[in-house]
């Protein structure tokens, strides 16, 4: 089965998003929620993964779980990730009430809020059963974000890390998304948010009674695949460090039943994982192409009745959409990008759809004007390429009139 996509929360519809949150809610009062607060507060408590080499991949098994336990209702239900480095947009917040909900100290308002139907109650040796947040207007913590000038910075380091295998450890990428480095911006990265968020989210044990903890991880666990996708086999220590549960062939600390190797879960696609991001460029499935999703060269996506094809094609680089309700085959709209040098088709994050070069050089894009950040590519039924919003709202399709002979 192809890897399943994350996705950012931005770019999700309303439903999709209620979707996710009834998952949750449906998990937590199964009683099988909790068993992830007080996981994180014995990793806590015993003092291992935090600080450590094992940071990233035992929280990537950690998020992987969740999932999976929501699947076992909704198999294609992803975490989405919070990339906490743009700017809020009050539409696609993830603090809107049908989402995550607001800050508070407590929660008041939204699907997540103590009162007044104790759904969501929080647990741990130092909580009551109100999730509060703060989201940076606690005195003495951080009032801002980390940035994306701050994950360039992370991605500045090519190795993943050094002895002592610590929270001193310098100029190596765990330290630094993990929050420890550089000095002079202490905290950072995720350590940042944890303290940025406030209220459950800043004990760090019992961090995960706040539901945006996976949103949080996914993020940086999405950070580290896109740094692997340029650093493969970099995981240090394979043997150098003393403490048991970091070396690359190490079974990691709390998980025994089963134990998790280190090197199994390296790889998101791995058969245990099975997942990507869509930042990583991921293949098209189905009718749809979301943000981020491709084409290759000679990768077509088919409409729901299978009598439609759009096609990039292998031959000649040409972007072709066919009917198929004819003998032969007829092309019924191209993009005309007949070029040796195309590469892919992608479904940009800014809404455009368009045909890349070997080096991403733009060959065509549609629309030319009016785009909407988060769109989507349908190829319908009835044979049309359209370009949808969030909302549902025909930003444009293949229908649309152009001069003869010029691209549609």
């Amino acid at each position: 089965m192809a890897p399943l996509v994350r996705r950012n929360q931005e770019f999700l519809t309303t439903a999709e998003k209620q979707t996710y949150v009834t998952a949750l809610l449906e998990l937590k009062a199964a009683g099988d929620y909790d068993w992830y607060i007080n996981t994180h507060i014995q990793a806590a408590a015993e003092q291992v993964v935090h600080g450590f080499p094992s940071f990233l991949p035992w929280h990537r098994v950690f998020v992987s779980y969740l999932e999976r336990d929501l699947q076992q209702t909704r198999p294609t239900l992803t975490i989405p990730y919070w990339d906490w480095t743009r700017a809020d947009d009050p539409k696609t917040s993830v603090w809107s009430e049908t989402f995550m909900g607001p800050g508070g100290i407590p929660v008041t308002k939204g699907l997540f809020a103590w009162e007044p139907t104790h759904r969501w109650r929080c647990i741990g040796p130092n909580t009551g059963p109100a999730l509060g947040r703060s989201l940076g207007n606690t005195p003495g913590q951080p009032s801002t974000l980390p940035t994306a000038e701050h994950v360039a910075y992370c991605n500045a380091w090519n190795i993943y890390d050094r002895s002592p295998w610590d929270p001193t450890a310098t100029s190596v990428f765990r330290a630094a998304i993990e929050g420890w480095i550089p000095p002079d911006r202490l905290p950072a990265m995720h350590n940042r948010v944890h303290r940025w968020m406030g209220g459950n989210m800043a004990d760090f044990g019992a961090a995960p009674n706040d539901p945006v903890f996976f949103l949080h991880h996914a993020n940086i666990d999405r950070l580290w695949a896109q740094w692997q996708d340029k650093h493969p086999n970099a995981y240090q220590p394979t043997g150098e460090d003393p403490r048991e549960g970091e070396n690359i062939d190490d079974p990691m600390a709390v998980y025994t039943n089963p134990q998790v190797v280190i090197r199994s879960v390296l790889d998101t696609k791995a058969a245990d994982l099975n997942y990507v991001y869509d930042t990583q460029r991921p293949s098209a499935q189905g009718p749809v192409m979301y943000p981020g999703d491709v084409l290759h060269r000679g990768e077509s996506l088919w409409d729901p009745t299978h009598k439609f094809e759009l096609t990039l094609q292998g031959t000649d680089g040409n972007l072709v959409l066919y009917d198929y309700t004819v003998t032969p085959r007829r092309a019924i709209w191209t993009a005309w990008t007949v070029s040796p040098e195309t590469a892919t088709c992608i479904m940009n994050f800014d809404g455009t759809l368009a045909v890349l070069d070997r080096s991403d050089a733009t060959l065509w894009s549609r629309p030319r004007q009016g785009q909407v950040r988060g769109s989507r590519a349908y190829l319908t039924s009835s044979g049309t390429l359209d370009i949808r919003d969030l909302d549902g709202r025909v930003v444009w399709n293949s229908e649309q009139p152009a001069p003869v002979g010029a691209d549609a």
